[in-house]
């Protein structure tokens, strides 16, 4: 027995004096846990690693992508709110065909009416100039401009904007793409073909089974760089129309000064007919009353205008017009003698910061954008009131002022 422990001492002698071959045991003992992974074993891990990748990483993208999309419907909102604000505070309609940051540009008049920077407002990407927002005119805006020689940047005229040839489709529209690798190629500063501004009127996002299509044969070529491009992918592609047709108010002026005065040069004799008595002349019709039981003791008792659509321009009560055409001594028929009517002067307005003008014609109508300010004067272009057009209104002059009509 002692022997055997002298043995075992020794033995746990020499293992301290030779450490390095503990450290050698040690290795031998752990070298099952401590070893590497095999090829197969790493190829294993990554084809369950790209499985997995393939499964998680197109659902991450396309939240991605739906978040982008979804962004730019609600800056395309609120740029065309800015468009909209712009306009009535301007009283200015874009011109698409200049630099949107130029004067009259669609930037320039809506960068004060927005918390939009101003790569914000322009592009979708800010770090992208070609992602660069775009903005045209509908083709009845386009014509009516034309029409009415109205020429960028389209300023409310000093008459007002014309009522002939309104058209129903008064619109802009804002197209933008949400996606940097699908670019637009219509250009940013001149006006669209009317057919491609009314296949983007009628864009519509239809998704079938989760997928938006491009529909109307895709995207027609002057708008994006190819039809194929956006095959499957209409959800990128982003249009806001806005109809400006509730930002233009209608309003009417009557001149209806009083009182007109009327007399004859032969009083009280020589007319057959007591009246009324009714003379075309020029469009318009005086209609003349007398009053007396016999021809010896006619007098005049009234005198009116009335308009071929049977409308009251003058009469002794009121409604006056001076430019209509007729002569100040209308002959009478028949017992001979004439009838002189006289008016007083004619009223005054202006739009905006024009200067007081006379009006051209006793009714007259135009159409104004909201928010701009309409004046009103007096014969001797005397400011009388101001008023901020809001909706259609028709105003009355009578008596030496003016009033709004029912």
């Amino acid at each position: 027995m002692r022997e055997e422990r002298d043995e075992g001492f020794q033995g746990l002698s020499k293992v301290r004096a030779e450490p390095s071959k503990v450290r050698k045991m040690r290795g031998r003992l752990w070298v099952g846990g401590e070893r590497g992974f095999s090829l197969i074993e790493l190829i294993g891990v990554l084809a369950i690693m790209g499985i997995l990748a393939s499964m998680t990483v197109p659902p991450i993208i396309r939240q991605i992508r739906q978040a982008q999309t979804a962004n730019e419907d609600a800056n395309l909102n609120e740029v065309a709110r800015a468009i909209v604000e712009g306009i009535k505070a301007t009283g200015t309609i874009p011109n698409p065909n200049v630099n949107a940051l130029a004067v009259g540009g669609w930037a320039s008049n809506s960068l004060s009416y927005t918390a939009l920077g101003t790569n914000q407002l322009l592009y979708v990407s800010d770090a992208n100039a070609n992602t660069q927002r775009r903005m045209y005119l509908s083709g009845g805006l386009i014509n009516y401009f034309s029409a009415n020689l109205i020429n960028p940047p389209f300023t409310t005229p000093a008459s007002g904007w014309p009522t002939n040839s309104f058209p129903s489709d008064l619109q802009i529209v804002l197209v933008s793409s949400s996606r940097e690798d699908l670019l637009l190629s219509c250009s940013t500063t001149a006006n669209l073909a009317s057919n491609d501004v009314v296949w983007l009127k009628n864009w519509v996002k239809q998704a079938t089974n989760g997928t938006y299509f491009a529909t109307n044969t895709a995207v027609v070529g002057s708008i994006a760089n190819s039809t194929g491009t956006w095959t499957n992918k209409g959800e990128f592609l982003h249009v806001k129309t806005v109809d400006l047709r509730p930002l233009f108010c209608r309003v009417q002026l009557e001149d209806g000064r009083s009182p007109a005065t009327a007399s004859t040069n032969v009083p009280g004799a020589g007319y057959t007919t007591y009246g009324p008595l009714l003379i075309p002349t020029n469009g318009v019709t005086i209609s003349i009353s007398f009053s007396g039981a016999t021809s010896t003791n006619t007098s005049i008792s009234s005198a009116s205008v009335i308009s071929s659509a049977s409308t009251i321009l003058w009469s002794s009560t009121g409604m006056t017009n001076s430019s209509i055409p007729f002569t100040n001594a209308v002959a009478v028929s028949p017992g001979g003698g004439s009838v002189n009517l006289v008016f007083p002067a004619t009223p005054s307005f202006s739009i905006s910061t024009y200067g007081l003008a006379t009006m051209t014609n006793q009714n007259i109508s135009f159409f104004l954008l909201k928010g701009t300010a309409l004046q009103l004067g007096n014969a001797s272009l005397v400011l009388q009131r101001t008023i901020i057009i809001n909706e259609d209104i028709s105003l009355h002059f009578s008596n030496g002022s003016w009033s709004q009509s029912n």
